[in-house]
């Protein structure tokens, strides 16, 4: 019977391990981001360059381990990539970027946010992440929308 508890209390630990530090996935679409204005805010504006310039601004309300992934690239092939990750105490994270108007479609830009603890005088991500998706189409105006 003891070895059967031991093994129970082993196998729970190793769960809740697991449960710590699983991933998930959030689509922010402009509707989510119209019903929840103090977590995200986008705008979208064409640039004097004439590409589509962006500037989604994240709120946290406590300090986050944050990585930035932009991925700029058509029906066929990637262009650019970008993961910036940022050790933020910043109330309020503005991320900008800008990409042609034939691209907005099939690019993609997300926000992978974690907690983090000090370690040592460093800063470490904890594990899981909440990966926060935007659809960048949804957010642009139809007239700066490519045919």
């Amino acid at each position: 019977m003891k070895h059967f508890t031991l093994c129970g209390t082993a196998f729970v630990l190793l769960l809740s391990s697991w449960a710590y530090a699983v991933s998930v996935d959030r689509n922010i679409t402009a509707e989510h981001v119209k019903l929840n204005p103090n977590e995200f805010t986008v705008s979208v504006v064409e640039g004097p360059d004439g590409l589509v310039a962006f500037s989604v601004v994240y709120t946290c309300p406590e300090p986050r381990y944050v990585v930035a992934h932009l991925v700029v690239k058509d029906s066929l092939r990637t262009y650019a990539e970008s993961h910036t990750p940022s050790f933020t105490k910043n109330h309020s994270n503005t991320f900008h970027f800008s990409i042609p108007r034939e691209m907005v479609a099939t690019s993609t830009f997300s926000l992978g946010v974690s907690g983090f603890v000090i370690s040592g005088g460093e800063a470490v991500p904890r594990p899981g992440t909440i990966e926060n998706k935007l659809q960048l189409v949804d957010f642009v105006p139809e007239a700066l929308r490519s045919n």
